[in-house]
């Protein structure tokens, strides 16, 4: 009798560690959506394209190239120069996006619409709103939140 209650004692803390992290986990990347969504108030303003180069980005074992993008733009008479955005913001855009050039997407010296958020001018995107992967991210998380409870109630609550 005691190895089964142990047995649901334990049960139950793994569940509970398995919603835990994707509560976390959807709570975190839904941050990220939010103020994704939020750029599409941005203002929009003249820029121009800097530099513009092909990263090959390996985490792991699978690879991902992107093609990113320095650019300058004007603000109240003042020139901005792009920086790494904060995180849940884009600068980069997939190799899936541009096609087998890559870079051809934007070419340097180009002229481009560089949308600016208006209470902090020196944070900017190319590129507004949110991309598909955070909504998957989003997605996985809450699916792992889900089974926890699921598991839960299955397994514990009802098991005992």
């Amino acid at each position: 009798m005691t190895d089964r209650k142990t047995t649901n004692t334990d049960m139950m803390w793994a569940c509970l560690l398995i919603i835990s992290i994707g509560s976390l986990g959807a709570w975190h990347y839904s941050r990220k959506l939010i103020k994704a969504f939020r750029t599409e108030a941005w203002q929009p303003v003249a820029g121009e394209i800097l530099q513009s180069e092909m990263l090959l980005v390996s985490p792991g074992m699978t690879s991902k190239s992107y093609a990113e993008f320095e650019y300058a733009y004007r603000v109240d008479g003042r020139v901005f120069e792009s920086e790494p955005p904060s995180e849940g913001l884009r600068q980069r855009v997939s190799w899936a996006n541009t096609g087998p050039s890559g870079v051809g997407l934007y070419s340097e010296g180009e002229s481009v619409t560089v949308y600016v958020n208006p209470s902090a001018p020196y944070e900017a995107v190319l590129i507004q709103g949110p991309n598909t992967w955070t909504y998957v991210q989003i997605s996985l998380c809450a699916t792992f939140a889900a089974v926890g409870i699921w598991l839960l109630f299955v397994v514990v609550i009802k098991g005992s």
